[in-house]
């Protein structure tokens, strides 16, 4: 008897110890099992023991506790052995519902590429605002509202009366706005504006199709081949213009070529300045009638004496014209130039025989001393 009594304690010790390792914290019997992780939440309002965790739309472990630690919230739960989180996994608070509803933890479980995660602590991700959290934001916001609309009641109610005011002086017609809705005439007025318009935009649009087909002048200017080469010659000379330009002002900077060395030799300056010193100095002399520029410049008996020079030459011409003294009549009497001709002709003749009877001239000279 006392063996089956034995037994049956040994049995029940047996049955506890088994009991400790399923029972979990909560005390569950056969509580599941799964990878425990936790996150800390600034706030995890709404989130408790129980609730589901999501991972890629589908439900892979529960919330196990939800803690206090130093001011924040500590989530702990647990995944589906079958679930791996990676490096860079994070874990957010989601409302179950539109309206609101159970809450619900969501875990990313990261990128697979960078390797599992290192311990168990999943980043907490920004927790969207529960219904209760924006239920009292709205009401505060009313609050300040009501607040503000009571404090300026009376320019809120100004305001409308004035509006009230406004209203019936435009239904009336009166001041600018209330004419521009109610006058008759500035109603046929803009709408006459209005039919200008739209004809003036049709003018532009038959223009433009005018111009897109190459018809007319400026469809030539727009569309021409010829034209858009012309330009682009143009374009090209003005380019090649401007390179010119440029090598000239290079060259002007670099004192090449004349106006280079004018614009930044200095002797060549000083020489010019120098010659326009001398020829200041020589401007002077004459002006002072010093020299024989000066004198023949400034002094009247020179001036008097070539006048009356002058005045010689001129009856001197005169008197050739009229062929009078000797030189008139030999310019103008043909007697005399064909006298002088003849004496001229006369005398190479003579010239002439001199030269031929020098030979004998001088044979018989030499024939005569020889017979003395």
């Amino acid at each position: 008897m006392e063996k089956w009594v034995g037994a049956f304690v040994f049995a029940g010790l047996f049955l506890l110890a088994g009991l400790t390792f399923l029972v979990d914290d909560e005390g569950r019997l056969f509580a599941p099992r799964g990878k425990p992780y936790f996150a800390v939440f600034a706030s995890a309002s709404g989130l408790s023991a129980g609730d589901p965790v999501w991972i890629a739309g589908v439900k892979k472990g529960f919330v196990r506790a939800v803690e206090v630690e130093d001011g924040a919230a500590r989530v702990e739960f647990l995944l589906d052995p079958s679930v791996s989180l990676y490096d860079g996994a994070s874990a957010s608070i989601r409302s179950g519902g539109l309206i609101g509803g159970n809450r619900r933890l969501v875990v990313e479980p990261g990128d697979r590429g960078k390797g599992p995660l290192e311990g168990r602590r999943v980043a907490a991700r920004e927790t969207a605002a529960s219904v209760e959290d924006v239920m009292e934001r709205m009401s505060a916001a009313m609050s300040e509202i009501e607040g503000a609309v009571r404090e300026n009641s009376p320019n809120i109610k100004a305001t409308l009366e004035n509006l009230r005011k406004l209203t019936d002086r435009l239904e009336k017609g009166e001041g600018t706005l209330g004419r521009l809705i109610s006058d008759r005439e500035l109603y046929d007025s803009l709408k006459s504006a209005s039919a200008d318009l739209q004809a003036g935009m049709k003018g532009f649009r038959t223009l433009g199709e005018s111009i897109e087909k190459g018809e007319g002048s400026l469809g030539k200017l727009v569309k021409s081949p010829e034209v858009h080469d012309r330009a682009a010659s143009a374009l090209a000379n003005v380019d090649e213009a401007a390179k010119n330009l440029r090598k000239f002002s290079d060259d002007l900077s670099a004192g090449r070529g004349t106006i280079g060395r004018l614009a930044s030799d200095d002797s060549l300056y000083r020489k010019i300045e120098k010659a326009v010193d001398d020829l200041s100095a020589a401007a002077s002399k004459v002006s002072d009638s010093k020299g024989t520029l000066g004198k023949l410049v400034n002094d009247p008996d020179v001036y008097d004496n070539m006048r009356k020079a002058a005045e010689n030459l001129a009856e001197f011409s005169e008197r050739l014209k009229r062929n009078e003294g000797t030189l008139g009549r030999l310019l103008s009497d043909d007697s005399l130039y064909q006298e002088a001709k003849g004496f001229f002709r006369e005398s190479r003749r003579a010239v002439e025989d001199a030269r031929e009877q020098a030979p004998i001239s001088a044979f018989a000279s030499m024939f005569f001393s020889a017979v003395k």
